[in-house]
Formats: structure tokens, sequence, C-alpha cells
């Protein structure tokens, strides 16, 4: 697979960085193949900057990497009084060190091998909206150059028409011109006093102008906004003549600097305060992390908040001493705030430095922000839903509030930068409460205004790209709404929008005959309806957002919010405080409604974590008001049928997959609660299982020749090119179909599921006497405590309890996990019985109680336990491994089955009469089940054990395994594959690198194949058939409990048809989510109980056959066994008369230390006899 490569550079400010970090992320994420290189440009006097990369380069995935510039001497501020210049100019004297970045990058990808896709091709190079001059760079070395635009499309738009407003300019600067200016890409004129500050003068012009016209120099502009909320826009650059423009928002880090600022306390101590406060009372004041107020200013504001008596929380920051560096938190508040201000706000309003802004928005408590209206705030309080009083202050910030304004209906506060008087203050924000109720008609959103030959308007749909001349906003209206007669409907507007227009007209059509009435009625003339033309351009909008209703007499309640659950229900609507608590009230309705549901029917809390979860509610709210949802036969028969029929064309689509890397068939038997005999056919591969099918064998003898035709037929329908293992359990009828298909189909291997292997072996060791002796007394302990309420009660007011295991039979594993249960257990027991509160209880005076007592007391019973957790231990281990579904595990199963042995010969420290009623267990089973030749050679081609020259086994058995696998299984070339071999063994070629040796323990074997056996392709391509294939069938054992679940009291006259399609879809709906909805495996441990046994089956470990490496720690966990240096999988048994380990008697220690019943005896005519020796 090739790889590719991108670099990105940012100016160093937040509201450049955080972004391009977070487009990185978004990217490699979306396409595994890519990975990052983020180049800093370092900047003096920017503590909190340094902090959040620091954070970054502590934290960033694998494919991400940061690599600082050299730093450079700073342009003095003689040289660039302009802040954009003075960042221009550095990133211009940085030009030098970031092409010998780059050329770095492209150096090791011209070392490398041509063939070899390990190392990156250097796919693009993007850069901010300052750092243009790079582009040069781009140019020199031949690599695509794309800028990435973090401000909105309406701002880009303004950068991308300098170029032409320089030529018209008749005036020197912007600042003189007494005109509005007509910009594409924004609907209305645009004022020049919302132009950013520094472009009204004639340098910052000349610099933005420098910009912008080098954005037409890129091969594609990313930029950090969406398709809803800027659509006249975005659909300007679709159709101009300009590098295409990609949007791809919100780009959002939603974790935000809550997650590695050093002072946590201090944003906890935010969090805990508005804990307290009611839903959505708190405005938020925060004005970004580049801008500070004068003393003067800041007292002004802090007697508006007083006078207005609102709940506030004010995010207050010291000026810096020089133009470049950011702000600081005040050392003491008081001495710039009013006299007393904090003292008489102590109940409503709380004053405080640096805060995580995305975290403050998203608490419920936050009904309100006053923001500087920098891009990234505006699309964190719109994530949120937080409405916007918006003071916009420097940069483009002055035209994001214009846009939010004539766009989206936010609040604006007339200010300027300097010092306004609070009661100005108060008047800006009712004035322009009452501006915004100006008549702004929400249809606009969805047409463009333009003028034909004749300077009469037209009107072109956004949907269905038409132009209408003549008539008025009403008339389009009838087109959106679908209304026949004046003009054409739409054929693709969107149904919620086009309930929204129908709703319109109707509204209109109403206050008409309204109005007709009431002038009949006072002037007893008839109307002449001048005030209300029907192609009247505007419509008025008040604060609800919607049309204000008239009710006439008596009518039926209805909740406005019912028919306005759909996307872009109120386009263009002013969200008044009053409106905005009625919008989060609407919300909360609809969350307690989905709720109820949930709990009305028992449905566990986690189906809310399902991907198609958001996707059902999207499209209930898509649909529109009126929807009503399927009915019980329709969800039960067509709705089913439709499903299945998709989720066929998926599996179909790993058919390809199945060719390429081989697959694995499993088929396991069950019998449901109606006594149906069952068997589930599933196929294994590494993009995905799929459920292949159920059939019920109720009414047929399960004789060998009957499965073998069972098998037969799903062979042929997977193909049986593509299968190269086929795995079953362990019943003689399936062993013997098994071996018949196998000499049918010559290229398919054969063997029963390992993980129900390894049962078999924890149930024997769970027979032995010495253990049920344990069991019984175990049981004991834990019945008696559950028994007693009095005493669990007590036991759980102990610091970190949890609920010990009951002893059941649910798996054979059950049993040493709850030995390790109550290991855990010792001492809250101990101090259970031993407690003033027990001992003075009547129980403790029981017989029961006594003999409960003497066991918990009894050190020998505790050290017998500690023993078989260890000796379990590596086992259970290797159960994980082998059951995983994510990744194939057949290349680990011969090396863990043997580490398994050696780690309980390590417990027992070589003492043979102790180890070997445990190895020989081992030994037994498998030799019986899983000496086959297949894992053999998975063994000898994982390449982490292959160049393992201390460990791997080089015994002639293993060799020659493998050559009867290639002469009985391989269908291509044998001698060509024969003579490869010799070239992965001895690295020969491709495999001679040094880079592949390292990566033969860090890479899953199947990949590692991939990248490296380019010099042996046959053995390559058998190598990667091999290692790509699992070895367990839990997979088959996961759908008998999904099963179960569907085959429940309620559906227990489910025919089997609709019960295997029900399976079916449920089970592979998951192929194309799996890649983003990884979780860990447990089961077959013990699946019903795994969230009781966590605390010994650790979860930190995500992959753990990953690695040689992690495989041993796997196995092998800290703790597991006395760990002793220096033990090779050939190492010699070495004679120790120790018979004390970790200060238990091991001499003692299950007497008697017979076999088990049906194994051999402890002689040592078996001693010679090793996994090893295949």
């Amino acid at each position: 697979m090739t790889k590719f490569e991108v670099v990105l550079i940012a100016t160093p400010g937040f509201g450049n960085f955080v972004p391009i970090v977070e487009f990185a992320q978004r990217l490699i994420n979306h396409d595994p193949r890519f990975s990052a290189t983020i180049l800093i440009i370092t900047m003096p006097g920017r503590p909190l900057l340094d902090t959040y990369i620091q954070s970054c380069v502590a934290t960033s995935a694998t494919k991400i990497k940061f690599v600082h510039l050299p730093t450079v001497d700073l342009p003095s501020p003689d040289q660039s009084q302009i802040f954009v210049a003075h960042f221009s100019s550095l990133v211009k004297k940085q030009k030098p060190n970031l092409r010998q970045a780059i050329t770095n990058l492209m150096g090791t990808e011209l070392d490398s091998d041509s063939e070899s896709n390990s190392v990156p091709q250097l796919a693009g190079l993007f850069v901010d909206m300052f750092c243009t001059s790079i582009i040069d760079v781009a140019k020199e070395l031949d690599i695509p150059c794309y800028l990435y635009f973090a401000s909105p499309a309406s701002f880009l738009s303004f950068m991308l028409h300098l170029p032409i407003l320089d030529t018209q300019l008749t005036t020197t600067e912007l600042a003189e011109l007494d005109t509005e200016l007509v910009i594409p890409g924004f609907v209305n004129p645009v004022p020049p006093r919302v132009l950013p500050p520094v472009a009204l003068k004639r340098d910052g012009f000349s610099c933005f102008l420098y910009h912008g016209r080098r954005y037409f120099e890129t091969k594609g502009i990313i930029i950090n906004t969406l398709q809803e909320l800027e659509p006249h826009t975005l659909n300007y650059f679709s159709t101009s003549q300009m590098p295409r423009v990609y949007p791809i928002g919100p780009v959002l880090d939603l974790a935000g600097p809550a997650q590695w600022h050093p002072d946590q306390a201090h944003h906890q101590n935010i969090l805990n305060w508005l804990d307290d406060q009611p839903l959505s009372s708190v405005v938020f004041l925060c004005f970004g992390s580049n801008w500070s107020f004068d003393v003067q200013q800041v007292r002004e504001i802090a007697h508006g908040l007083e006078r207005a008596g609102v709940r506030f929380l004010w995010s207050l920051r010291e000026k810096p001493k020089t133009q470049l560096n950011l702000p600081n938190d005040y050392t003491s508040l008081e001495e710039v705030l009013p006299n007393g201000f904090l003292e008489r706000t102590v109940g409503i309003g709380l004053v405080c430095g640096w805060v995580s802004q995305v975290s403050i928005l998203a608490h419920k408590a936050i009904g309100g922000f006053v923001s500087h209206c920098g891009w990234n705030s505006i699309l964190e309080s719109l994530w949120h839903a937080v409405p916007i009083a918006t003071w916009p202050i420097y940069a483009e910030q002055q035209m994001n509030a214009f846009m939010m304004v004539k766009e989206l209906g936010k609040i604006k506060m007339e200010t300027e930068t300097g010092s306004t008087p609070s009661h100005e203050a108060d008047s800006n924000v009712m004035e322009s409460s009452s501006r915004v109720r100006e008549k702004v008609d929400p249809a606009w959103e969805h047409f463009s205004l333009g003028s034909d030959e004749k300077g009469r308007n037209t009107f072109t749909c956004m949907y269905c790209r038409q132009t209408y001349k003549g008539g008025g906003i009403n008339r389009m209206k009838k087109h959106l709404a679908g209304i026949k007669g004046d003009i054409g409907s739409c054929k693709k507007v969107s149904h919620d929008v086009r309930y929204q227009m129908l709703e319109y007209v109707k509204e209109f059509e109403l206050k008409k005959k309204v109005e007709k009435q009431r002038q009949a009625e006072m002037f007893s003339v008839p109307s002449t309806n001048s005030d209300i033309q029907e192609d009247e351009d505007v419509q008025e909008v008040y604060s609800s957002g919607l049309p204000k209703k008239l009710v006439l007499g008596k009518r039926k309640g209805t909740n406005p919010g019912d028919n306005y659950f759909a996307p872009r229900t109120t386009p263009g609507a002013q969200p008044g405080l009053k409106s905005v608590f009625q919008s989060k009230e609407r919300v909360r309705q609809a969350d307690m409604a989905i709720a109820r549901f949930l709990y009305d029917n028992c449905i566990p809390f986690n189906v809310v974590n399902s991907v198609y979860y958001q996707k059902m509610i999207d499209a209930v709210a898509a649909a529109g008001p009126g929807y009503k949802a399927p009915s019980y036969h329709a969800v039960r028969v067509p709705l089913l049928r439709d499903q299945k029929k998709e989720v066929q064309l998926l599996v179909e689509s790993q058919r390809r997959h199945w060719a390429e890397v081989g697959c694995t068939l499993m088929a396991d038997g069950w019998t449901d609660t109606r006594h149906r005999s069952l068997i589930n056919f599933l196929v294994y591969c590494p993009r995905g299982m799929v459920f292949v099918k159920s059939v019920d064998a109720s009414d047929i003898v399960k004789s060998t020749r009957n499965l073998y035709k069972l098998f037969d037929e799903v062979v042929t329908w997977v193909g049986p090119k593509n299968i190269v293992h086929m795995v079953t359990d362990n019943a003689s009828n399936y062993v013997s179909a098994g071996k018949l298909l196998c000499e049918k189909y010559k290229t398919i291997s054969w063997s029963p599921c390992a993980a129900h292997c390894l049962n078999l072996v924890l149930q024997d060791m769970g027979e032995m006497p010495h253990v049920e002796r344990l069991k019984k007394r175990a049981s004991k302990v834990t019945v008696f405590i559950y028994n007693h309420v009095a005493l669990i009660a007590w036991l759980r007011k102990r610091p970190g309890w949890t609920d010990i295991v009951r002893v059941g039979a649910t798996r054979f594993a059950t049993t040493f996990l709850s030995f390790g249960s109550l290991h855990v257990h010792k001492h809250d027991l101990q101090a259970l019985v031993t407690s003033k509160f027990f001992v003075d209880n009547r129980l403790a005076r029981e017989s029961k109680a006594k003999e409960v007592v003497s066991i918990i007391l009894d050190n020998t019973f505790w050290d017998d336990i500690n023993v078989l957790v260890k000796i379990s231990s590596p086992l259970i281990r290797l159960l994980r491994i082998v059951d995983s579904d994510q990744r194939p595990a057949i290349g680990y199963v011969y090396e863990g089955m043997h580490r398994a042995r050696l780690g309980i010969k390590k417990i027992f420290r070589m003492k043979k009469h102790l180890y070997k009623p445990y190895t020989s267990i081992i030994k037994i089973r498998w030799d019986k089940h899983l000496r086959k030749d297949l894992h053999a050679a998975a063994y000898w081609l994982n390449p982490a054990f292959q160049y393992d020259e201390e460990n791997f086994c080089r015994k002639p058995a293993v060799h020659m395994a493998v050559l009867d696998y290639i002469g009985t299984k391989y269908d291509g070339d044998k001698e060509k594959v024969i003579k490869e071999t010799q070239y992965f063994r001895d690295r020969i070629g491709s495999f001679d690198r040094e880079l592949a040796l390292s990566t033969s323990t860090t890479t899953h074997p199947d990949e590692w194949w991939k990248l490296w056996g380019a010099d042996a392709p046959n053995l390559q391509k058998l190598a990667i058939r091999i290692l790509s294939q699992t070895s367990a069938s839990s997979g088959c054992e996961r759908c008998w409990s999904l099963f179960d679940q569907i085959h429940s009291k309620r559906r227990n006259r489910l025919e089997h048809q609709r019960l295997n399609d029900l399976v079916f879809v449920h089970h592979n709906l998951r192929l194309k989510h799996r890649l983003y909805n990884k979780k860990f495996n447990f089961d077959p441990i013990d699946y019903a109980s795994i969230d009781k046994t966590d605390f010994w089956v650790f979860v930190e470990e995500e992959d753990p056959y990953l690695n040689y490496e992690e495989l041993e720690n796997a196995i092998y966990e800290e703790g597991a066994y006395p760990a002793s240096e220096g033990p090779s999988s050939n190492m010699e048994e070495s004679v120790d008369d120790s018979s004390e380990v970790e200060g238990i008697d091991l001499g003692t220690f299950g007497q008697p230390v017979g076999p088990p019943p049906g194994f051999p005896g402890n002689d040592d005519e078996h001693d010679d006899l090793d996994i090893d020796d295949l």
C-alpha cells in the first residue's frame, strides 16, 4: 500500500496553529495511508502556545510529527508596524530553514528503494493564510501546494477580490471610501467600516493584497467552514475561476486547552461554579487569546454587568507589555475592577483569567456568549448552540460579525475598540436588538439575486439552479413550497425547507385575510392593501424565529417546536434571549422523548453509542414534521428485507479481499431455547468477519456425511480457492467432516478452534482434585458473604471495593478468574471476619460462619489460590490473543503455547514433579488438537520469530512441517516457493534491509510480508494468505449470544429465516464501521461477567499480538510469575533445590500432586516431548 506524507505550516498563533493541527489529525484519521509533518515557527512571548505545542508533541499519534524550525532574528518593530506584516516577514525569514526541512523529507524518500512502500511519498504542502511566501519553496521543489484557510469563506472571498478592488480604487486608502463595496460571496453590500482595520490603511492593504494574489497560485483551498453555514459564498466559489475550494468544517479542538493547560485546578473551579448555576442562565464574556481591554474599558464593562443584574462569567486578562506578546492573567483583579465589584457580584458572577473557552461553551449553564467573533469562537458557539452577542475588535472579526448579523441574525454590539461608557453600551444592545428585527426574509438563503441585461431582478434557486424573472420573494417561496400556478415547483428542494416555505406562504395568506377583515370592520371600506403586497421583497421576522401567528377564536393548541425539528428550520431568524431558552427547552423535550422510549422498553443505554443512533435522529429531523414511524409489519418484513439486500452488497464487496489474502471459514453448532439445532457459518479475513448464514439442522442427523454436505455448500459459495483455513469445534463428527472437506479441496487446511482447546486445558486443570477442593472452599466463602446483606454492605464501604465474582460454570476460565477475584479481596475479607462488627454479630456464632472464618484466615488457602492464579495467567493471556477478531493471530499460536508451558515451569522453578501435572495437560491437548502443519508454517513464516536468533526453534520437525504444508496445500510452483524460503530464512534481497529487521517485531506479520516480500513473490503470496487467518471460531459463539438476545421470550415465535436475517443484518452492518469502532475482545473467557473480571484481564493492551515483545508481555505480565532472566525457548531445565516462591511453600502445594484423571503419570518418559517437537 502506497503511503503519503503531507507537510503543514502555520503562523504561530492559536487561531491558525490549532486548526491546522486538528486538520492534520482529521486527514490521517480519514485515510490511513497519510501521515503528516507539522513545521513549527517559534515566537517568543507566547508561553501558552508553547505549552500547547509541547502537549501535541507528547500526545500526538505516530503518524503526526512536529519539527521545530531553527529560530531566526525577529523583524524589528520599525520594519513592520503592522501585525500581519510582522508575521509575513517572520515567515519569509524562515524560507531557507523550511526548504531544508522539506528537502530532508524528500531525501529520505529518494534514498529508499523505489519499489518499497515503507517511506511515504511527499504528496503536498499546506500553508495558512499568511504563509503564502512558502509557495515559492513548493514551486522550487515541485510539490503541490494547498492553502489551509482557518477563517470563514466570506473573508476568503474578500481576500480573493482584493486584486480587482485594487484596480478600482480611486483613492489611496479604503478608509476614505464613502460607498459600500460589492464583494462576490456577500449577499449584501459591505460597508468599508467592517473591513479589517489593518486593511483600511495603505500599508496593511498592500500586505493583504500580496497574500490574496498568491492564493490563486495554490492547487486548492481547504477552508474551515461548511455548506450549511455559508451556502451563498461557497456556491459562488464553485462557479468562479479560482482554485478549487474544499469546505471541511467545522474543524474544532473540542477537548480544548482543558487537556493540556498546566492550571487544571483553576479550570475545574470554574466548572464547579457553573455546576451551581441554573440552566442557560450565565452570560459568558471572552475575547480570545490575543486581546485585552484597557482599565477604563474594563471598568465600564463591569458597570454594565452590574447594572444588568445577569449571571456572568468573565474571562479578564491584562494587556501585554509589547504588541507581539499575548495577554496574561491579572495578579490582582481588585486593582482593575471598580471598588467592591467582586463583593457585590459574588452571588451571580465570576471573574477569572484564562479559561478553556470550548469547555465553558459546552456547559449547560451557559445561555449567551459575548464574543470578539474570531472564527474559531463562532464555530464553537454554533457547535454548542450558544447565541452570540458580537463584539468585534480586530483582524477580520468585523467582517465575521457583519456576516453573522446579516446572515444568521445574531446581536451585534456597535462599539469601537476604545472605551465605551456603560450607558452607551446598554443603548447599543437595545438599539441593535431592535435593528435585527428589521425586514430580512429567511427565504433569501435559498435564492441568489441577480439582474438581467435590462437591470431587472432575477432569482436563481440554490437547489434546481433555475433562474426566474419578475415577481418577488413571495413568488419564490411558492416555487420552493411546490405551490403551482404562479411558478413551477422545485424538484430538488429538501422536505424540511419545502415544509417551512409552505408554512410561510400560509401565514402570509392568513395575514392578508385578517388585515382585510380588520379594515372592513374599522372603516367599512375595502382595503387597498397598500402595506401588504403579494410580492413584497421582505417579510418581518420576530424574535421567535417564526412568523407571528394570529389566533382567531379557539384553536387547537399546538407546540410550535413539534414542526421545526428538521435542519435549517428557521434560517435568518433572530434568537432573542427568550427564544434561546425556548430552543433549549425544545431540545430537552426531544431528549426526554428519546430517553422515555429507551426506559419504557428496557433498551440498554449503550445503544446510544451505535454509529446509526445519530444518523437515525438526523434522518427523522430531515424527514420533517408529520413523519410517521414505520409500523410493526414494516420493520418486521419489508424494511428488514430491504436492509438485508443492502448488507448483501456490502458482503459482496468483501469477496475481493478474500481472493487477495484468503479467508477462514468458521462453523459451530448450537441448540436454542426451542431445542432447535442450529449451525452458524462465518467467514473471517483481516478486513472483517462476515456472517454467511445459519442452518437449521434440527431435521437432519448430524452425521459426518451430512455435515460434509453442509460445509461443501458453503465452501462452494465462498469459493474453494479463497479459503485457506477451516475452523470448527472439537466434536468428532465435525472433525471427520472437516477432514473429508480437506480431502476434496487440497488447498484447505482444517483445525479445531484454538480458543476452545485452551478452554479445555483450563477445564482439565479445574478438574484436578486439589483445584476441586479449592473451588468448594472458595464457594463457601462467596455464598456465605452474598447470602448475608449486612456483610456485603460492610464490605462495600471498604475503599476500592468491587464485588466478588461468584464461582460458576459459565466458562472453564471462570474458576481461575474467581480465584483471582478472591485473592484481590483477601485483606478485605480478613478485615471483615476480625472486625468488632462481625465478632459481636450473632452470625459469628453459627457453624457455617466459623468454617468460613477458618478458610479466610487460612494462609495455605490463599497461597494455593495465588499459585493457581499465576498458573492460569499465561493461558488466559494466550486465550485473549487467539480470540481477537481485529487482527489475525494464527502466527502466534505455536509460540504462545510454548511460552505458556514455559511460564508454568518458571512458576515452579523448573521443579518437574510440581509443574508436570499442568504441562502434561497442555502437551496432550496440543498433540490431540493443534499439532497441525498450518500452525508450524505460520510460526516459521512469522518474521518476529524467524529473525529472533536467540529463541527461534530450529528443530527439524518445524522445518519439515513447513515443507509438508507447501507440498500438500500449495497449488502454485512449489520449486520456486522452496527456493524463495532460502531468501527469507537467510535475509537475502529485500529481506536484507535493516528496516525490514527492525519492523519484524513492530508490524503485523501479514503486513510485514506485503512490505518486504517483493524479492520472493511466490512465498510472499503464500505467507500473506497463511498469516492473514484466524485460529479460533469464537465469532460463531458471539453470534450465539446475539441469537440468544434476538430469540428472547418476546420473539420466541420467530421463524428461523427471519432470525437468520436479523443476525445477518446486525452482524454484517458492522463491517462498514469496524475501523472506526474498534472494541477490545474478551470473549470467550467469561463474556457474561467480563465487567466483573477486568481487574485481572487488563484492558490497556488494545492489540496484544502486535509484536513479539508485546506477546511476551501479554502472556507474562509483571507479577504473573517469579521472573528469571536468560531463558530461551530452547532452554535446558535447570536443577534448583529451592522449594519456595515468593514465600509460598511449593512443596506442599496441591497435595497430593498426582496427575489429573485420564492423563499419564509423572514419569520421565514423556519429558523429552515438547511442543517444539511437531
